[in-house]
Protein backbone atom coordinates (compact mmCIF):
# COMPACT_ATOMS: atom_id res chain seq x y z
CA UNK A 1 0.00 0.00 0.00
CA UNK A 2 1.65 3.40 -0.87
CA UNK A 3 -1.15 5.93 0.45
CA UNK A 4 -2.16 6.85 3.65
CA UNK A 5 -4.65 5.07 5.66
CA UNK A 6 -6.60 7.55 8.43
CA UNK A 7 -3.47 9.09 9.34
CA UNK A 8 -5.26 11.15 11.65
CA UNK A 9 -6.94 8.12 13.85
CA UNK A 10 -5.50 7.45 17.48
CA UNK A 11 -2.88 4.38 16.74
CA UNK A 12 -2.98 4.67 12.76
CA UNK A 13 0.72 4.63 11.01
CA UNK A 14 0.70 6.56 7.32
CA UNK A 15 1.46 3.59 5.00
CA UNK A 16 3.81 5.32 2.66
CA UNK A 17 7.00 3.81 1.50
CA UNK A 18 10.08 6.11 1.08
CA UNK A 19 10.99 6.93 -2.32
CA UNK A 20 14.28 5.12 -1.98
CA UNK A 21 12.42 1.88 -1.60
CA UNK A 22 9.41 2.88 -3.99
CA UNK A 23 10.87 1.54 -7.26
CA UNK A 24 8.56 -1.68 -7.89
CA UNK A 25 7.91 -4.48 -5.15
CA UNK A 26 9.37 -7.42 -6.93
CA UNK A 27 12.71 -5.19 -7.62
CA UNK A 28 12.46 -4.36 -4.06
CA UNK A 29 11.70 -8.10 -3.14
CA UNK A 30 14.47 -9.58 -5.18
CA UNK A 31 17.03 -6.93 -4.01
CA UNK A 32 15.93 -7.96 -0.29
CA UNK A 33 16.29 -11.63 -1.26
CA UNK A 34 19.82 -11.26 -2.58
CA UNK A 35 20.82 -8.71 0.17
CA UNK A 36 19.16 -11.35 2.83
CA UNK A 37 21.04 -14.08 1.23
CA UNK A 38 24.49 -12.55 1.24
CA UNK A 39 24.44 -12.28 5.26
CA UNK A 40 24.77 -16.07 5.30
CA UNK A 41 27.82 -17.89 5.42
CA UNK A 42 28.09 -20.32 2.87
CA UNK A 43 26.48 -23.93 4.19
CA UNK A 44 24.57 -22.28 6.74
CA UNK A 45 21.04 -24.43 7.85
CA UNK A 46 18.87 -22.12 6.23
CA UNK A 47 16.32 -22.95 9.12
CA UNK A 48 18.82 -22.50 12.14
CA UNK A 49 17.40 -20.58 14.97
CA UNK A 50 17.69 -16.66 14.08
CA UNK A 51 17.08 -17.23 10.29
CA UNK A 52 14.97 -14.41 8.71
CA UNK A 53 11.82 -15.84 7.06
CA UNK A 54 9.92 -12.14 6.08
CA UNK A 55 10.07 -8.24 6.73
CA UNK A 56 7.38 -6.88 5.48
CA UNK A 57 7.22 -3.05 6.14
CA UNK A 58 4.03 -2.27 7.00
CA UNK A 59 4.30 1.53 7.65
CA UNK A 60 6.43 4.76 8.05
CA UNK A 61 5.86 7.00 11.22
CA UNK A 62 6.72 10.61 11.24
CA UNK A 63 8.19 12.02 14.40
CA UNK A 64 4.67 14.27 14.85
CA UNK A 65 2.44 10.91 14.69
CA UNK A 66 4.75 8.65 17.09
CA UNK A 67 3.98 11.50 19.49
CA UNK A 68 0.58 11.68 18.95
CA UNK A 69 0.66 7.73 18.74
CA UNK A 70 1.87 7.48 22.04
CA UNK A 71 0.43 9.68 24.06
CA UNK A 72 -2.10 7.75 25.58
CA UNK A 73 0.88 5.59 26.99
CA UNK A 74 2.17 7.98 28.78
CA UNK A 75 -0.44 9.79 29.97
CA UNK A 76 0.18 12.79 31.98
CA UNK A 77 3.83 12.39 31.92
CA UNK A 78 4.44 13.91 27.91
CA UNK A 79 5.93 11.99 25.54
CA UNK A 80 9.75 11.62 25.75
CA UNK A 81 11.42 13.56 22.62
CA UNK A 82 10.66 11.55 19.05
CA UNK A 83 13.61 12.83 16.93
CA UNK A 84 13.60 10.02 14.05
CA UNK A 85 11.09 8.93 11.89
CA UNK A 86 10.06 5.30 12.30
CA UNK A 87 9.56 2.21 9.43
CA UNK A 88 7.52 -0.49 11.05
CA UNK A 89 7.89 -3.91 10.33
CA UNK A 90 6.21 -7.38 10.24
CA UNK A 91 8.66 -9.94 11.12
CA UNK A 92 8.76 -13.76 10.99
CA UNK A 93 12.29 -15.67 11.95
CA UNK A 94 13.17 -19.26 13.06
CA UNK A 95 13.46 -20.75 16.72
CA UNK A 96 12.88 -23.42 19.28
CA UNK A 97 10.04 -24.35 21.37
CA UNK A 98 11.07 -25.57 24.91
CA UNK A 99 11.73 -29.26 23.24
CA UNK A 100 13.79 -28.34 20.87
CA UNK A 101 11.54 -28.48 17.98
CA UNK A 102 11.74 -25.57 15.49
CA UNK A 103 8.99 -22.72 15.72
CA UNK A 104 8.26 -19.86 13.60
CA UNK A 105 7.82 -16.68 15.36
CA UNK A 106 5.83 -13.33 14.41
CA UNK A 107 7.32 -10.14 15.60
CA UNK A 108 6.90 -6.31 15.35
CA UNK A 109 10.72 -4.37 14.17
CA UNK A 110 10.40 -1.27 14.45
CA UNK A 111 13.56 0.54 12.78
CA UNK A 112 14.65 4.53 12.84
CA UNK A 113 15.56 6.43 9.91
CA UNK A 114 18.88 8.06 9.74
CA UNK A 115 20.08 10.51 7.09
CA UNK A 116 23.94 8.97 7.37
CA UNK A 117 25.21 5.81 8.64
CA UNK A 118 24.95 5.33 12.07
CA UNK A 119 25.52 2.48 14.67
CA UNK A 120 22.55 2.13 17.02
CA UNK A 121 21.85 -0.57 19.83
CA UNK A 122 19.23 -3.26 19.86
CA UNK A 123 16.22 -3.64 22.15
CA UNK A 124 14.07 -6.86 22.22
CA UNK A 125 11.09 -6.13 25.01
CA UNK A 126 8.83 -8.99 26.03
CA UNK A 127 5.22 -8.17 26.44
CA UNK A 128 3.22 -8.76 29.54
CA UNK A 129 0.48 -11.90 29.41
CA UNK A 130 -2.01 -11.17 27.09
CA UNK A 131 -3.55 -13.80 27.16
CA UNK A 132 -3.31 -17.97 25.88
CA UNK A 133 -5.40 -17.96 22.71
CA UNK A 134 -4.09 -16.61 19.13
CA UNK A 135 -6.22 -14.18 19.05
CA UNK A 136 -4.00 -12.52 22.24
CA UNK A 137 -0.57 -12.12 20.17
CA UNK A 138 0.95 -9.43 21.05
CA UNK A 139 1.52 -7.86 17.29
CA UNK A 140 -2.54 -8.28 17.34
CA UNK A 141 -3.26 -5.35 19.92
CA UNK A 142 -5.49 -2.38 18.80
CA UNK A 143 -5.71 -0.60 21.76
CA UNK A 144 -8.39 1.16 20.77
CA UNK A 145 -10.39 -2.22 20.33
CA UNK A 146 -8.45 -4.51 22.79
CA UNK A 147 -6.21 -3.38 25.07
CA UNK A 148 -3.12 -5.45 26.27
CA UNK A 149 -0.35 -2.52 27.16
CA UNK A 150 0.26 -0.52 24.30
CA UNK A 151 3.73 -2.48 23.86
CA UNK A 152 3.63 -1.40 20.44
CA UNK A 153 3.33 2.26 21.07
CA UNK A 154 6.53 2.06 23.48
CA UNK A 155 8.59 0.05 21.33
CA UNK A 156 7.58 2.87 18.42
CA UNK A 157 8.98 5.52 20.62
CA UNK A 158 12.04 3.78 21.89
CA UNK A 159 12.87 3.64 17.86
CA UNK A 160 11.22 7.46 17.59
CA UNK A 161 14.64 8.46 20.42
CA UNK A 162 16.85 6.13 17.87
CA UNK A 163 17.06 2.53 18.98
CA UNK A 164 16.69 -0.64 16.80
CA UNK A 165 13.35 -2.03 18.53
CA UNK A 166 11.45 -5.53 18.34
CA UNK A 167 8.68 -7.36 20.46
CA UNK A 168 8.34 -11.06 19.57
CA UNK A 169 5.02 -12.89 19.82
CA UNK A 170 5.77 -15.82 22.62
CA UNK A 171 6.10 -19.51 21.12
CA UNK A 172 2.84 -20.89 20.21
CA UNK A 173 0.51 -17.96 18.95
CA UNK A 174 0.12 -18.43 15.40
CA UNK A 175 0.52 -21.42 15.72
CA UNK A 176 -2.38 -24.82 15.81
CA UNK A 177 0.05 -27.41 16.74
CA UNK A 178 1.04 -25.99 20.04
CA UNK A 179 0.00 -23.98 23.04
CA UNK A 180 1.16 -21.29 23.79
CA UNK A 181 4.53 -21.51 26.27
CA UNK A 182 3.11 -20.02 29.24
CA UNK A 183 6.13 -19.11 31.59
CA UNK A 184 8.66 -21.97 29.65
CA UNK A 185 12.18 -20.45 30.85
CA UNK A 186 13.46 -22.32 27.88
CA UNK A 187 10.97 -21.46 24.90
CA UNK A 188 10.41 -17.68 26.40
CA UNK A 189 14.84 -17.72 26.14
CA UNK A 190 15.00 -19.02 22.67
CA UNK A 191 12.26 -16.48 21.41
CA UNK A 192 14.14 -13.38 22.60
CA UNK A 193 17.76 -14.74 21.74
CA UNK A 194 16.67 -15.63 18.23
CA UNK A 195 14.62 -12.36 17.63
CA UNK A 196 17.83 -10.56 18.42
CA UNK A 197 19.70 -13.01 16.02
CA UNK A 198 16.99 -12.36 13.59
CA UNK A 199 17.45 -8.60 13.89
CA UNK A 200 20.76 -8.24 13.42
CA UNK A 201 21.16 -10.55 10.58
CA UNK A 202 18.56 -8.43 8.89
CA UNK A 203 19.67 -5.07 9.84
CA UNK A 204 23.56 -6.38 8.41
CA UNK A 205 21.38 -6.52 4.61
CA UNK A 206 18.75 -3.83 4.83
CA UNK A 207 19.62 -0.68 2.67
CA UNK A 208 18.72 1.51 6.24
CA UNK A 209 21.39 3.96 7.04
CA UNK A 210 21.06 2.68 10.62
CA UNK A 211 23.62 0.06 11.65
CA UNK A 212 22.82 -2.52 14.42
CA UNK A 213 25.50 -2.08 16.94
CA UNK A 214 27.22 -5.29 18.51
CA UNK A 215 24.83 -4.32 21.76
CA UNK A 216 22.05 -5.82 22.68
CA UNK A 217 19.36 -5.43 25.54
CA UNK A 218 16.51 -7.79 26.49
CA UNK A 219 13.93 -5.92 28.44
CA UNK A 220 9.82 -6.84 29.82
CA UNK A 221 7.36 -6.72 31.65
CA UNK A 222 5.72 -8.98 33.80
CA UNK A 223 6.13 -12.22 32.02
CA UNK A 224 8.42 -10.05 29.74
CA UNK A 225 10.84 -9.91 32.67
CA UNK A 226 10.62 -13.19 33.28
CA UNK A 227 11.53 -14.08 29.41
CA UNK A 228 14.45 -11.14 29.79
CA UNK A 229 16.07 -12.57 32.41
CA UNK A 230 15.47 -16.32 31.08
CA UNK A 231 17.24 -15.08 28.09
CA UNK A 232 20.18 -13.31 29.66
CA UNK A 233 20.64 -17.03 31.83
CA UNK A 234 20.39 -18.98 28.57
CA UNK A 235 22.50 -16.71 26.68
CA UNK A 236 26.21 -18.70 27.17
CA UNK A 237 24.66 -22.31 26.26
CA UNK A 238 21.96 -21.34 23.63
CA UNK A 239 23.40 -18.16 22.03
CA UNK A 240 26.68 -17.34 22.80
CA UNK A 241 27.22 -14.50 19.51
CA UNK A 242 24.44 -12.32 20.99
CA UNK A 243 26.14 -9.26 22.20
CA UNK A 244 24.12 -9.29 25.55
CA UNK A 245 24.90 -5.89 27.11
CA UNK A 246 22.40 -6.26 30.23
CA UNK A 247 18.76 -7.20 31.12
CA UNK A 248 15.50 -4.70 32.32
CA UNK A 249 13.15 -6.39 34.28
CA UNK A 250 9.54 -4.42 34.98
CA UNK A 251 7.46 -6.12 37.77
CA UNK A 252 9.11 -9.24 36.12
CA UNK A 253 7.30 -12.47 37.33
CA UNK A 254 10.27 -14.46 38.13
CA UNK A 255 9.40 -17.15 40.84
CA UNK A 256 6.79 -19.26 39.09
CA UNK A 257 7.07 -21.80 41.86
CA UNK A 258 6.19 -19.51 44.31
CA UNK A 259 3.58 -17.99 42.65
CA UNK A 260 1.64 -21.39 42.29
CA UNK A 261 1.14 -21.60 45.82
CA UNK A 262 -0.42 -18.26 46.46
CA UNK A 263 2.09 -16.32 48.19
CA UNK A 264 4.03 -14.57 45.62
CA UNK A 265 5.56 -11.77 46.65
CA UNK A 266 3.72 -11.56 49.81
CA UNK A 267 3.55 -8.35 51.45
CA UNK A 268 6.89 -7.91 53.98
CA UNK A 269 4.66 -5.52 56.07
CA UNK A 270 1.69 -6.20 58.60
CA UNK A 271 -1.88 -5.23 58.61
CA UNK A 272 -4.30 -4.67 61.38
CA UNK A 273 -7.77 -4.40 61.94
CA UNK A 274 -8.89 -0.74 62.36
CA UNK A 275 -11.96 0.70 63.87
CA UNK A 276 -15.50 -1.00 64.15
CA UNK A 277 -15.59 -2.45 60.45
CA UNK A 278 -12.43 -3.76 60.81
CA UNK A 279 -11.01 -3.00 58.02
CA UNK A 280 -7.56 -4.61 57.86
CA UNK A 281 -4.76 -1.79 57.08
CA UNK A 282 -1.10 -1.95 56.45
CA UNK A 283 1.33 -0.64 59.59
CA UNK A 284 2.24 2.07 56.55
CA UNK A 285 -1.00 3.61 57.19
CA UNK A 286 -1.11 4.36 60.79
CA UNK A 287 -3.17 7.79 60.30
CA UNK A 288 -5.32 6.73 58.07
CA UNK A 289 -6.43 3.39 60.36
CA UNK A 290 -7.80 6.49 63.27
CA UNK A 291 -10.45 7.02 59.83
CA UNK A 292 -11.84 3.64 59.27
CA UNK A 293 -15.09 3.49 59.51
CA UNK A 294 -15.48 6.85 57.38
CA UNK A 295 -13.81 5.38 54.06
CA UNK A 296 -15.65 3.70 51.73
CA UNK A 297 -13.77 0.74 50.55
CA UNK A 298 -15.50 -0.29 46.74
CA UNK A 299 -14.83 -3.94 46.16
CA UNK A 300 -17.60 -4.31 43.12
CA UNK A 301 -14.77 -3.06 40.51
CA UNK A 302 -14.24 -6.10 37.59
CA UNK A 303 -12.22 -6.19 34.69
CA UNK A 304 -12.50 -8.14 31.22
CA UNK A 305 -8.65 -9.02 31.60
CA UNK A 306 -7.48 -11.20 34.95
CA UNK A 307 -4.09 -9.43 33.99
CA UNK A 308 -2.82 -7.09 36.18
CA UNK A 309 -1.51 -4.63 33.13
CA UNK A 310 -4.82 -4.74 31.15
CA UNK A 311 -7.00 -4.22 34.27
CA UNK A 312 -5.29 -1.05 35.29
CA UNK A 313 -5.82 0.14 31.69
CA UNK A 314 -9.61 -1.10 32.20
CA UNK A 315 -9.99 1.47 34.87
CA UNK A 316 -9.41 4.57 33.40
CA UNK A 317 -11.64 6.04 30.90
CA UNK A 318 -9.25 7.30 28.12
CA UNK A 319 -7.70 3.78 27.95
CA UNK A 320 -10.39 1.78 27.42
CA UNK A 321 -13.35 4.37 25.11
CA UNK A 322 -15.56 1.75 24.27
CA UNK A 323 -16.65 1.01 27.94
CA UNK A 324 -15.97 4.58 29.44
CA UNK A 325 -19.60 4.01 30.83
CA UNK A 326 -18.93 1.30 33.31
CA UNK A 327 -17.81 2.35 36.91
CA UNK A 328 -14.13 3.28 37.81
CA UNK A 329 -11.56 5.67 39.51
Amino acid sequence: MDGPVDAGREGAVELRRPAVRARGTRAAALALAVLLAAAWPAGCDPVEPGTVLSARLSGTARPGQIARICAPLFEGYGVPPVRHAVDSYALRFTSRDADGSPVEISAMLFVPLFDRAVPRPVLVFGSGTTGLGDECAPSLEEPEKRYFGRYRENMLAYAGMGFITVIPDYAGFGDPSRPQRYFSKTAEGHVMLDAARAVLRYMAGSVHRVQAMPVVFTAGYSQGGHAAFAAADMRGSYAPEVPLAGAIGFGSTNDVDAKKTGVWLGSPFKFHPHGQSGMELSELLPELGKHADEIAVIRSMVSEHENHEQACGHRQPRQNPAHSSRPRF
